[in-house]
């Protein structure tokens, strides 16, 4: 991959990590002036969202797991599998956050949408670094070979 398509990777990632942090503060502000559901209910349907959210972040690592292994010719491959994992990181888990935050209302709002943006800019992260060192040729896979 040239460094052109680098670049433009690079710079959609860069926008795209600002969708947490202002998810997280449109939560909170929607939070003060209402709530979805009451306070029980919210707080049961904020751990159902939570447990969504770790499991869609399980999902989003395993195909950056996955790009790992692939050869050097598999570039659309690999982007394909990126953009998933991305999208999934960096758009569904803050919308997760959103709800959940709507759900539990003003007092708990602000760490509830916290914890969804930490999650989700980690795995922004952590996906963005494997991503282009897999490009750049920094992971290289050997090779095991077996006696015979």
């Amino acid at each position: 991959m040239h460094e052109e398509g680098i670049a433009r990777y690079k710079e959609a990632t860069a926008w795209l990590l600002t969708f947490p942090p202002l998810m997280a503060l449109l939560s909170t502000i929607l939070s003060l002036n209402f709530a979805i559901f009451d306070r029980d209910t919210g707080a049961r349907i904020s751990i159902i969202l939570m447990m969504t959210a770790m499991f869609i972040f399980i999902i989003a690592d395993r195909y950056i797991r996955i790009l790992i292994p692939l050869e050097e010719g598999q570039e659309p491959q690999m982007m394909r599998l990126y953009k998933k994992a991305a999208i999934l990181l960096g758009v569904a888990i803050p919308i997760l956050g959103l709800l959940s935050a709507l759900a539990v209302g003003y007092p708990d709002a602000p760490l509830t949408s916290l914890s969804f943006t930490a999650i989700s800019l980690s795995g922004l992260g952590s996906a963005w670094k494997r991503f282009y060192d897999k490009i750049t040729g920094k992971i290289v896979i050997e090779v095991k070979r077996t006696k015979s």
